[in-house]
């Protein structure tokens, strides 16, 4: 039935909830299902493989304060939000086992186009987020065993929407699921066991090393913390409530009701212990996919990426599945799973909407971003906006007058964190793309020269990786400060940890992680050496004389051939401090940020620039890098030259 005969019967919705509903038409099954079966759904809904990148795009942004009570408080807004949806399933003497016919049936015909708009939004974002974690699993298991490049995440990307899209086929309706809801299961315990345990071993062998503040200025992150908490409510949503709902045994609203209980209580254990394990082992260096920090067996590694392949192809079938029912219902595909008729159109219909979703997903970018866009655009508005509204709008002749303010407050406020969410997200994605140079265009695709084979290319081939000095193609490229690496190659060069661009730090074009770079500092007092070259001593004894020959006056005296590091003016012994092989007056070897005097065993100095340790944190803290310390060194050292210079050429005054 359409929303506009739904509309028509609103004058039933009194007293009718209970007794002679009304079961609106669809090709997949309905009410065939235990409440038990349906946590399991709602369950793996929560805890697929999206759940390996909560440390590092919830826990990261907020922080152990924001992070934990922002989703003790998500969890519990969200569950009551979809105790309101489920109650409605049976408003007004009618089954609505899709969202938009109950939006349909409350506020009409245009509410039924926008909230199905705004779901099938919603639903198209999750299943590409899914291809493309499918696609970084099978990347990750590769990349394993053979890091040669030849492989391109595009390709495992098309590799992982082609299972998805034989899944699809093989599984007409949610209910069919049956036994892959247990797979599925033990799929997640997997990956979700063998993330926690290598996160532990790794966290226990470097327990001083771990950083937890909130990175980056204070517009940053406010920025990144809305954001952020649009991610809170991601997590726990799958904005298809009503068409979950539908597979519930009678009675549909007490059954839902235990199954929202369970998703929300044991349901979220698993996926709270990854989260924060996984953000204690690595603290702000933690990856948007988990899998990419931890250190451990190869075998093991590889079992966990193949387990959340797997589970985000069955994940992928359930949040797909309100799409396949509007087509089979829509052209009346019924009858056997393996009926030529129905496969056919299984293999067009689903298989074409694979294929959309799956060349989407090769061109997106930024999936930590796209999911906070998702949840500020959809998930919000659908889980939290309609929800308290559509409630408010069926039941208002039976709350009181706080209930109603209630409800209209928690409207208010999710429309403007909606609001506040997609502008925090969208300059996310613009700061992204600035950094990762990873826009595509078919304008991008052109031929090689005359005389050669004919191919087709993707900008950026001539591109070499710094690390590897392999080509790297766009869909797998990372520039930072202007150098570009393939996102595997983008590692620690101490630990191997696997870096993000709002997490690590470089020296010379070798990258570190901020634990191990830091580090660095306390052992050797300066970033001039690395960690295979340890710190010269400090020493106070003359440097080698210049290779130039000294004066005769020169010479009767020992180092008035060394010139000071700041001031490059003569050092003699008496007033010379040498640290780095480097001369400097005493009254120059000071701190050139704040001018805060400094020892030879307590300085830090960056391309021959000195400072002391409080404000070579606190500047390195400012950009996450010293790259901006390397150029104002650059720019200090020409100035001083210049000076040098001048002075050089100054005329002598006449006697």
């Amino acid at each position: 039935m359409s929303a506009t005969g739904a509309k028509n019967r609103t004058s039933n919705v009194n007293g009718a909830e209970h007794f002679d509903i009304e079961v609106p038409d669809t090709a997949h099954q309905i009410s065939s299902d235990s409440w038990f079966q349906v946590a399991f759904v709602l369950t793996t809904g929560i805890n697929n493989a999206y759940v390996l990148g909560y440390s590092g795009t919830v826990m990261v942004p907020l922080g152990w304060v924001g992070g934990v009570i922002g989703l003790i408080l998500a969890s519990a807004i969200s569950l009551y939000a979809n105790i309101l949806v489920a109650k409605l399933h049976e408003f007004g003497g009618k089954r609505h086992i899709r969202y938009r016919d109950l939006a349909g049936f409350i506020y009409g015909r245009k509410a039924y186009c926008v909230t199905w708009g705004l779901q099938y939004v919603n639903l198209f974002m999750i299943n590409c987020g899914f291809i493309i974690l499918a696609g970084s699993a099978l990347k990750a298991v590769y990349v394993l065993f053979r890091d040669d490049h030849t492989m391109k995440l595009p390709y495992f990307i098309a590799i992982a929407g082609f299972v998805c899209a034989v899944f699809a086929i093989g599984v007409p309706h949610l209910s069919a699921l049956g036994i892959w809801l247990g797979v599925s299961t033990i799929l997640s315990l997997i990956y979700i066991i063998v993330a926690m345990v290598l996160s532990v071993k790794d966290g226990v062998k470097t327990p001083h090393s771990r950083d937890y503040e909130i990175q980056g200025s204070s517009i940053s992150k406010l920025f990144t913390i809305t954001a952020a908490a649009a991610n809170l409510f991601f997590v726990f949503n799958t904005g298809m409530l009503p068409e979950i709902q539908a597979t519930v045994k009678q009675p549909v609203v007490k059954n839902m009701v235990k199954a929202l209980y369970f998703q929300f209580t044991l349901g979220l254990l698993p996926m709270y212990a990854v989260m924060f394990i996984g953000y204690w082992a690595y603290g702000s260096s933690t990856s948007t996919y988990l899998l990419n920090n931890v250190n451990g067996p190869v075998w093991v590694k590889a079992l966990a990426n193949i387990s959340a392949f797997l589970q985000t192809v069955i994940c992928l079938h359930i949040f797909a599945s309100p799409s396949y029912e509007y087509m089979d219902t829509k052209f009346g595909i019924k009858g056997g799973t393996f009926v030529l008729k129905n496969l056919l159109f299984r293999i067009m219909a689903r298989g074409g909407y694979l294929a959309v979703s799956t060349l989407l997903s090769a061109l997106l970018p930024f999936l930590g971003d796209f999911m906070s866009l998702t949840g500020a655009v959809s998930t919000i508005p659908l889980t939290f906006i309609l929800a308290n509204h559509m409630y408010y709008k069926a039941k208002n002749d039976k709350l009181n007058t706080m209930q109603k303010l209630w409800h209209w407050l928690n409207v208010v406020f999710f429309s403007l964190m909606s609001v506040a969410a997609t502008i925090a997200a969208l300059r996310l994605i613009v700061v992204d793309s600035k950094n990762f140079h990873r826009a595509f265009s078919f304008r991008d695709l052109r031929r090689t020269r005359p005389n050669t084979k004919k191919t087709m290319s993707f900008t950026g081939t001539q591109q070499k990786c710094r690390a590897c000095e392999k080509t790297v193609y766009p869909m797998e490229l990372l520039s930072a400060d202007g150098v570009s690496f393939h996102k595997s190659c983008f590692k620690c060069s101490h630990c191997k940890t696997t870096l993000q661009l709002s997490n690590y730090s470089s020296m010379e074009g070798v990258l570190y992680c901020k634990p191990h770079f830091e580090q660095l500092f306390k052992e050797t007092g300066s970033f001039n050496k690395n960690f295979q070259s340890p710190a010269k001593p400090l020493t106070d004894k003359p440097t080698p004389e210049l290779t130039r020959t000294p004066s005769r006056v020169a010479g009767m005296f020992s180092g008035t051939q060394d010139k000071c590091a700041t001031c490059s003016k003569t050092v003699y012994p008496i007033e010379k401090v040498t640290v780095e092989s480097q001369c400097y007056h005493k009254s120059c070897f000071k701190c050139s940020h704040g001018g805060c005097a400094i020892s030879p065993s307590n300085y830090a100095a960056l391309e021959g620039i000195l400072y002391c340790k409080h404000h070579f944190a606190q500047l390195f803290k400012e950009k996450g890098s010293y790259n901006h310390l390397i150029k104002s060194a650059s720019i200090k050292r020409s100035a001083a030259a210049a000076a040098t210079a001048a002075s050089a050429v100054e005329p002598v005054p006449e006697s």
